[in-house]
């Protein structure tokens, strides 16, 4: 352990009194969620330029189902705490972050209450090879909202898990044939109810209504530009039959987009 961290630790409830400790509302010790980011951090920190020390970007964080359950409805800001707790231990580390934290929280039903799990993973110089933020395909539950993408005016694609990956590799969830867009380019997770998309470090961009995004909540009507593909993504009132995602992965061949003026 670096003599950074070992400080680090011994002063983390400086760090995480108050806004963090609300936002576990008891659920989770504050300073072992703390610790825990703090170690993911400096193990997965890397050079770049200029021997510069880096940070991962990107964190996923594991916790009990019931734990989970309840800080969806008790804390729904709860991410945004935990980003502002890593930009703090960075600059204590000595560490750069070459971008906005990008933290993934899931169930997971081997992890025991009250505790926790935390990897990270570190981002490389090519865009394309950037490590993407791990994500569990699970089954949605019955009161999340029935979506669905609309691909190219010509297909639907329901989105029947928690986590769709997009992009040009035959591992993602939703493929799409096009040289512009990059292997892994997006994800779509459930987020409290909501679903939100992610740019995964793409090299020509992911748009919402014409505007770049990194990270945007979606909402019914909203028209997604992956290079030549266009995604509207909408949502029923109810269940219709079929609706199970169990079609996926599908290809997507590109059709043209309206012109985006940036």
């Amino acid at each position: 352990m670096s003599d950074r961290l070992s400080r680090l630790e011994a002063q983390i409830e400086n760090f995480v009194e108050g806004t963090l400790t609300r936002l576990l509302a008891g659920r989770l010790q504050a300073r072992e969620v703390a610790v825990r980011l703090a170690r993911a951090m400096e193990d997965h920190a890397h050079l770049g330029p200029k021997d510069a020390r880096l940070a991962p970007l990107y964190y996923h964080v594991r916790i009990n189902p019931d734990d989970a359950a309840a800080l969806r409805q008790s804390s729904p800001d709860l991410t945004d705490g935990l980003r502002a707790e890593l930009v703090i231990f960075a600059r204590e580390l000595g560490l750069s972050l070459p971008g906005q934290p990008i933290i993934t929280i899931d169930a997971d039903p081997a992890i025991e209450p009250n505790g926790i799990a935390v990897e990270a993973a570190s981002v490389t110089s090519s865009r394309e090879t950037r490590p993407v933020p791990i994500a569990r395909a699970e089954t949605l539950p019955d009161s999340s909202p029935k979506a669905y993408l609309i691909v190219n005016g010509e297909r639907h694609v329901p989105l029947g898990r928690s986590v769709i990956m997009l992009g040009r590799k035959l591992d993602n969830t939703l493929i799409l044939d096009d040289p512009r867009v990059s292997r892994h380019h997006a994800q779509l997770r459930q987020r409290y109810g909501r679903w939100v998309l992610y740019d995964l470090g793409s090299a020509s961009g992911t748009y919402v209504n014409n505007h770049r995004v990194e990270e945007c909540v979606l909402r019914p009507g909203d028209v997604i530009a992956i290079a030549d593909n266009s995604l509207i993504y909408a949502e029923e009132e109810a269940a219709g039959p079929g609706d199970t995602g169990g079609t996926l992965p599908l290809r997507a061949d590109p059709a043209p987009k309206p012109k985006d003026e940036g």
